[in-house]
């Protein structure tokens, strides 16, 4: 499982959220959830992920940045495994890209 647009899910420190600013036709707009590209935005997401899925890591799946494999010994197992960590991740507000889910 891969989560849709990953670095949004993290929110911008309130301290940090006027470095995020840029103008547009708009006006000056302001990053209220991590932007891509930023330095420390993909250790960020890894942390939020692993910290979201911290008592199912390594016993129900395996986490790398914002990637999750879901693993089982069995079909029935993998069902309720997989559903832990929709749960947890829907909890967290993840959402996940369809595509990647198979």
């Amino acid at each position: 499982m891969d989560i849709a647009s990953g670095d949004w899910n993290v929110p911008t420190h309130p301290d940090s959220v006027e470095k995020t600013a840029f103008t547009s036709q708009f006006g000056l707009c302001e990053w209220l959830v991590m932007p891509f590209g930023l330095g420390n935005a993909v250790p960020a997401l890894a942390r939020l992920v692993e910290n979201v899925l911290v008592d199912l890591k390594w016993r129900t799946c395996l986490v790398y940045l914002d990637d999750c494999v879901v693993f089982s010994k069995d079909f029935p197992t993998h069902l309720v495994r997989v559903r832990q960590v929709l749960d947890r991740s829907t909890a967290a507000g993840f959402k996940q890209k369809m595509k990647k889910c198979h």
